[in-house]
């Protein structure tokens, strides 16, 4: 017989199913209100794994590591400069980092839909860590972290995106092939040192249904994917103290069956949580906000005076009216209250008027450089899209009252539309016109001040 999870226990579980699952796991930067600088290396910045503790060993439902590095935030020499590490008794690696390659970023060899380093909600990641792979074995692979969480922090939030690779033989779901995110106490004995409403463990869902909700896409027989997710825990409870972060993949506990993860840290700064959405929208039609979806959490939303909508999750959609103003969220769970997320958003009811007179040189000579061009505010604008002639390029600005340009050598229009979140204003436009740079006869030139004159 199967033995079930202990509901008692808050980690949340993904139940078990008879497939092959690709997970990759995304873990975005540690967010502290206050903490200016993210923890040394902690994102990968280095294009190594120093600062980062690494272990390989078994899993026979119990977890038995062996420490390859064990030094906490001390990169000893033998990894300051490493960039993976094999799995036991094979050449075969079982931590990697891939860095950002553009359009030219590799692939999951399985999931061929999936990239080693990803771009999800807006942001594209530097660098990207494989952790485990596709052998057999009990094989088990962490890498922890520890952190001293700043004294005096209101918000501290973990957000990761995820996505497992896991092969389900169908055992107990204790014996699955997983991946899990765990968040340490070490002040607490070993076997009481879990926080558990932080922790959560990934494994298949073995109702088809749920595998379709959670996002799981069907490869080949067998063969699923998830592609990128994003969740978040919070333990501000913990200002003033020292926890660990742990990331762990592992085979089924009887030997015969794989799983593997990627993960990745953002390196944007390590600041509260937020909230995303559009700042600038007009009074009509309706708008969907979200935050990083905490583990465990209720969502309280407020939004500016006479909007309308209602969520307890962690995405809402509104509808706004004229009114302009901030839309809040506080997350709330067993860990405690979460440091509420703001964003200013502002609420328009027409398009901008057409900006006003372009004022710049209208006579220029050909492969002229640094020439601005500008107008004047216009009134409810929240930004500007600049056209300048073909072949001339943008020096600096063009999404602003003023442009700085270097000409090319063909005459055109210089033109400019006002924006907001109701669409873009009628044009205004200039023409330009070039003076070619030619050689002139030797004496004296007479000129009109108004005219330019090219060097020739």
């Amino acid at each position: 017989m199967k033995r079930e999870p202990d509901n008692s226990d808050t980690r949340y579980f993904i139940s078990a199913s008879k497939h092959v699952i690709i997970t990759l796991l995304l873990l975005s930067v540690f967010q502290v209100r206050g903490f200016a600088q993210c923890a040394e290396n902690l994102t990968f910045n280095y294009n190594n794994l120093s600062y980062w503790s690494l272990y390989l060993g078994t899993y026979n439902g119990a977890r038995a590591t062996n420490p390859i590095n064990s030094s906490f935030n001390t990169p000893p020499a033998t990894i300051t400069s490493m960039q993976s590490l094999n799995e036991a008794n094979s050449t075969v690696k079982a931590i990697e980092i891939f860095r950002n390659q553009g359009a030219a970023q590799s692939t999951d060899p399985i999931a061929t839909a999936i990239k080693t380093v990803p771009n999800i909600n807006g942001y594209q990641y530097d660098y990207a860590v494989k952790l485990g792979s596709n052998l057999t074995g009990k094989r088990l692979r962490k890498m922890a972290y520890r952190v001293n969480v700043p004294s005096g922090s209101q918000a501290y939030t973990i957000t990761y995106a995820y996505a497992l690779v896991l092969q389900d033989p169908g055992h107990a779901w204790d014996q699955q092939p997983r991946f899990t995110a765990t968040v340490r106490d070490p002040s607490k004995p070993v076997g009481q040192d879990t926080i558990k409403c932080a922790s959560v463990q990934y494994f298949v869902p073995a109702d088809a249904t749920t595998r379709t909700n959670q996002g799981f896409i069907l490869v080949s027989s067998g063969l699923y994917y998830k592609n990128w997710s994003e969740a978040s825990v919070d333990i501000a409870g913990y200002a003033g103290k020292t926890i660990i972060i742990e990331f762990e993949s592992e085979g089924c506990s009887a030997s015969g069956h794989y799983g593997y993860a990627y993960f990745a840290l953002r390196n944007d700064g390590c600041s509260e949580g937020s909230i995303a959405g559009e700042t600038n929208i007009c009074n009509t039609g309706s708008f969907t906000y979200s935050t990083p979806p905490i583990v465990g959490a209720s969502y309280t939303w407020t939004l500016p005076s006479g909007w309308t909508g209602s969520s307890t999750s962690n995405s809402i959609t509104v509808t706004p009216n004229n009114n302009s103003g901030y839309i809040t969220v506080t997350p709330s769970q067993s860990c405690g209250s979460v440091q509420t997320r703001s964003l200013y958003v502002k609420s328009q009811t027409a398009v901008p008027s057409a900006p006003g007179t372009i004022t710049g040189p209208a006579s220029i000579c050909n492969n002229s450089t640094n020439l601005t061009y500008s107008i004047s505010p216009v009134a409810n604008a929240t930004s500007y899209a600049w056209t300048i002639p073909s072949g001339w390029t943008v020096v600096n600005g063009g999404t602003s009252t003023s442009i700085t340009v270097n000409a090319g050598t063909g005459s055109g229009n210089i033109s400019v539309v006002a924006k907001n979140g109701c669409g873009n204003s009628s044009p205004s436009s200039t023409p330009l016109s070039i003076i070619a740079s030619t050689p002139s006869a030797g004496g004296t030139i007479a000129t009109n001040p108004a005219t330019s004159v090219c060097a020739g």
